[in-house]
């Protein structure tokens, strides 16, 4: 059985990758997987070629699969199945909010944005490719976050969760 998840495991892989772009939530992050793809390329630089090639078609495909679907259905099909992978009316207010202030570039950029590579909590502007400071605590960042967003009224403070996807607290200054 071992041999045989062996020589499909990459198969699996790929299926899994583009289930997740495609938006279905997954109870562990394909990128894990990913990693162990890489493992099983054997020192192999063809074989790692492919895998990277493959990987970016499985989601590029899923991306765009995702894509079809809410152009397709649109906002009542958000509205209808949109709670099923936690995206409330909160959510879809804010990233239309994002959307008219980004434009589609701010799209892109969000989901190239890792967390800080230090561990840290970072303050960054919006648009900006680089943290305006680092700190090592939570409750610094914030307070400097606010002190920055009140003198450049009018703005809007975001404070993200650690894992730097989800928004824990907003405050508008105006």
């Amino acid at each position: 059985m071992l041999t045989s998840l062996a020589r499909h495991s990459f198969g699996a892989i790929l299926l899994v990758v583009l289930i997740e772009e495609v938006g279905i939530p997954l109870p562990i992050p394909s990128d894990f997987l990913v990693i162990f793809a890489g493992t099983t390329a054997d020192r192999s630089l063809p074989r790692l070629v492919l895998f990277f090639m493959a990987l970016t078609m499985a989601s590029a495909i899923g991306a765009s699969g995702l894509y079809a679907v809410v152009r397709r259905g649109g906002r009542p099909l958000v509205e209808r199945f949109g709670r099923d992978v936690h995206l409330g009316p909160e959510q879809l207010a804010r990233a239309e909010a994002l959307l008219s202030r980004s434009g589609w570039g701010g799209i892109a950029v969000g989901r190239a944005t890792p967390p800080h590579a230090d561990g840290g909590w970072k303050v960054q502007a919006e648009g900006a490719r680089r943290a305006s400071s680092v700190h090592r605590t939570k409750a610094e960042a914030q307070a400097v976050g606010r002190e920055l967003a009140r003198s450049h009224a009018p703005s809007q403070l975001l404070v993200y969760k650690k894992d730097g996807l989800e928004v824990q607290e907003e405050q508008t200054y105006r």
